[in-house]
């Protein structure tokens, strides 16, 4: 199979203490002592082997709705991030500052029926700086007790992929697999080229193919019609005679609005082509 290796546990034992080990949870390793009546005299020493798993990247594409459109499925996406400057009196962006997504939304578009099939959405607890700053609370408006009631991102991005998985857009097992085709949509290029791929290095996570791909809508729209300049999601919301639903910078709240100008799309037939493709 064509596809990306990542670092798994295959096996645990202890040559200090007999214990039995429980493997099959997907975020935990339950080990407990089999000896009853067992003596912590000693110290408890632990082999861990480390193994892979493969990641999809490979798989037969089909697609197969009747409107015309180039693929079958949309997700639809507009992350929300927390940004700590290293140097706050800087106006630009530095190198050095430290991103990471809190907030991950995925609305799961039908080309055939143009309707939001399915819905995923979790806050995620950051890890490098785990404190929200005044300025990231007040644009989202998520808090600090969101988070840190939220799961870490290799939790969140394991269920992303579960979510996939279950509408068989992408494959675990081999490239004979048949998955539907899909991209992604969003509005700009920060989401799916800077930060989604930040933070899948920042997690030890390899950057897997399926994310090589994408809808600028923003783009997309102006290609169709060069004569107009769009600056962001308000304004093109606003272009079409669109109502903006919710908070602007909740990322569920932008992400159901984006699908909402996705649907415009389809519904006017305008082809939801791709703007970026990774080279290599």
């Amino acid at each position: 199979m064509d596809g990306h290796n990542q670092r798994v546990i295959n096996k645990i034992n202890s040559p200090s203490h007999l214990v039995n080990v429980e493997l099959t949870e997907q975020n935990s390793y339950i080990v407990t002592f089999t000896q009853h009546n067992t003596y912590l005299d000693r110290d408890i020493l632990i082999n861990i082997e480390l193994g892979t798993t493969t990641v999809p990247s490979s798989y037969n594409i089909i697609t197969t709705n009747s409107v015309g459109q180039p693929f079958d499925y949309y997700c639809v996406l507009d992350f929300e991030a927390v940004c700590h400057q290293v140097n706050p009196s800087l106006k630009k962006p530095s190198p050095d500052d430290i991103w990471e997504i809190i907030e991950f939304p995925i609305c799961l578009l039908s080309a055939e029926t143009n309707t939001i099939v399915d819905i995923y959405h979790s806050y995620v607890r950051p890890s490098i700086k785990t404190t929200l700053n005044e300025l990231c609370i007040s644009i989202t408006g998520i808090t600090q007790s969101i988070v840190d009631n939220s799961p870490t991102f290799d939790i969140v991005w394991k269920d992303v992929q579960q979510f996939l998985l279950k509408h068989s857009l992408i494959s675990f097992v081999d490239h004979h697999s048949k998955c539907h085709s899909f991209t992604w949509i969003t509005c700009g290029n920060w989401d799916l080229r800077t930060m989604l791929p930040l933070q899948l290095k920042q997690s030890g996570f390899d950057r897997p193919k399926f994310i090589n791909e994408f809808i600028n809508i923003k783009d997309l729209y102006m290609e169709y019609y060069p004569s107009t300049r769009i600056r962001g999601m308000k304004d093109l919301l606003k272009k079409l005679n669109l109502k903006l639903e919710g908070r602007h910078h909740s990322g569920i709240d932008d992400t159901k609005n984006i699908t909402k100008i996705a649907q415009w799309f389809i519904e006017n037939k305008h082809p939801l082509k791709l703007t970026w493709k990774r080279n290599g």
